[in-house]
């Protein structure tokens, strides 16, 4: 349900911490600015409240921060007690707008843990790849990109940190549909599996709308119906509050369904509001 904010996924089981790979989905959208339209902030403060099939209720906090460009600079996650458990930092290329490298903090039950992921671009600014750091320098992968001559990844493959071949993701583009077609495929050339898996662009998605989905004239997706296998079925709208800026401070999120009188039933599924500073 709620939308993904990073370029990873962090998953704390029996204390361990690991960070999702770098797929070729995040390198299509790893430099893209979606966190405001219009005016640049220093920083952005999101409380969301989300509600599971149950009604019961989860709460978290994201503190944005923002360099004089408008280009993230750090990001920190806070759970349900209001306790600091993730910190992503960034450092960036202001005149190209591009990422150089990020730092990922994680404070799990046995300790914290840091990794490092350093980003590669060619002479004209093209990703090629990257390569992934532990706390103490060592390589523990690496990824190699190749790109159309949009610049967009049509080939990730990634490596361990001893240069082995892992697996492969290939990516076919449909620029009139805004669509991208994402295939995994193991080191023997085993395909995995292949699913539409993203929108090329995000930013500019409201110029492409499919069947399923409304947008507001700020080109912001009010409704839409579900793409997982327990919700495909089911519709859901989106309400929005802007400041005077343009830049939306409050979001709801409604699953719609039916009572057995026929009547429509709109049930509230996330909450979140942002706080921006100028």
């Amino acid at each position: 349900m709620r939308k993904l904010i990073c370029i990873f996924i962090i998953t704390v089981i029996c204390g361990q911490v690991q960070s999702q790979n770098l797929s070729i989905i995040d390198a299509l959208h790893l430099n893209e600015e979606l966190d405001y339209k219009t005016r640049k902030p220093t920083r952005i403060i999101e409380r969301n409240t989300s509600f599971d099939l149950n009604d019961k209720e989860s709460n978290d906090k994201t503190i944005k921060h923002f360099d004089g460009a408008g280009l993230l600079l750090s990001y920190e996650f806070y759970g349900n007690n209001d306790s600091l458990f993730a910190r992503v930092t960034y450092v960036n290329d202001t005149v190209n707008r591009t990422k150089l490298s990020r730092v990922l903090e994680v404070w799990a039950r046995n300790g914290l843990h840091r990794e490092t992921s350093i980003y590669t671009y060619s002479a004209s600014n093209i990703l090629e790849g990257t390569t992934d750091l532990d706390d103490k320098g060592n390589i523990i992968r690496r990824t190699k990109i190749i790109c159309n001559d949009k610049g967009h990844p049509t080939q990730l493959s990634l490596l361990d940190g001893n240069g082995k071949l892992f697996n492969k993701e290939r990516a076919t583009y449909f620029y009139n549909t805004n669509k991208v077609l994402k295939t995994a495929e193991t080191s023997d050339g085993i395909v995995l599996s292949s699913e539409d898996s993203s929108k090329i662009s995000l930013k500019y998605q409201s110029n492409f709308p499919n069947k399923y989905e409304v947008f507001n004239r700020n080109g912001d997706l009010v409704r839409w119906k579900g793409k997982n296998f327990i919700d495909k079925d089911i519709d859901y709208e989106r309400e929005y509050v802007y400041d005077e800026y343009g830049n939306w401070i409050e979001s709801k999120i409604f699953q719609l369904t039916r009572g057995t009188d026929g009547k429509p039933i709109r049930k509230i599924r996330q909450k979140v509001m942002r706080e921006f500073n100028y």
